[in-house]
């Protein structure tokens, strides 16, 4: 599988922080599909609706 994030932010000794959040937020197994071919509703994703603790 390959994955490519944004790179945020870089630190002195070369250490990257890359935003994990497209790779989590991702609908990997078709699950809104096989909802509304079920009839079950329409339902999507929204990357702008995250949680965060601490």
């Amino acid at each position: 599988m390959w994955w490519a994030g944004d790179v945020v932010a870089e630190a002195a000794d070369g250490w990257l922080l890359v935003d994990f959040t497209p790779f989590v937020v991702r609908d990997a197994h078709g699950v809104t599909t096989r909802l509304r071919e079920a009839g079950q509703g329409a339902f999507a994703l929204d990357p702008a609706q995250r949680a965060r603790s601490g």
